[in-house]
């Protein structure tokens, strides 16, 4: 899904109106009223240590809420005279603020001045998703090691399986 602008235009050929955009629940401006600024979107909350786990998670929650556009930075901010800079600004706070409540207090700092979610997000990618080749290792011999001891079977394949997910998932090429 692409994020699109819609606009009307008055009688004034200069001066676009927003359009239903904001009240178009497939656009990336629109607010349902229960987002707010203290929505916690995962229940993952970033460590340094789980963002291959953590960037899933806070994408697939991102995406539901149509608000992707804003970390991976194909919604551009409009310029100062559209009428949708605010609508913009409005939902790039809303989404900082959403990250900064899925990330552990002690890396806060560095992200704590960020202009744009987008920032945010190229910022903890180029951190964290560096340290592959160390989770790679970690994950295998998770895998080795794991035995099912007093786990139940349904429990054992499920820790197995995550493993295994992740794992393949940090040996995917990029795209």
């Amino acid at each position: 899904m692409t994020c699109e602008i819609i606009f009307l235009m008055t009688g004034d050929k200069n001066t676009p109106e927003p359009g239903p955009s904001m009240n178009d629940p497939n656009s990336p401006y629109y607010l349902t009223s229960t987002d707010h600024p203290g929505n916690v979107i995962s229940s993952v909350i970033l460590n340094g240590e789980n963002y291959s786990n953590w960037v899933r998670i806070v994408t697939n929650a991102l995406k539901s809420k149509q608000k992707y556009c804003f970390v991976d930075g194909s919604l551009s901010k409009p310029t100062s005279d559209s009428p949708e800079v605010h609508a913009w600004e409005k939902n790039n706070s809303m989404v900082i603020a959403w990250l900064y409540n899925v990330i552990d207090k002690s890396l806060h700092g560095s992200v704590a001045y960020a202009e744009k979610a987008s920032e945010i997000w190229k910022d903890l990618k180029e951190r964290y998703s560096q340290n592959n080749e160390i989770r790679i290792h970690q994950l295998g011999q998770e895998i080795t090691l794991t035995k099912q001891g007093n786990l139940t079977v349904n429990e054992y394949f499920t820790k197995l399986k995550g493993s295994w997910d992740e794992l393949g998932a940090c040996l995917q090429l990029p795209t």
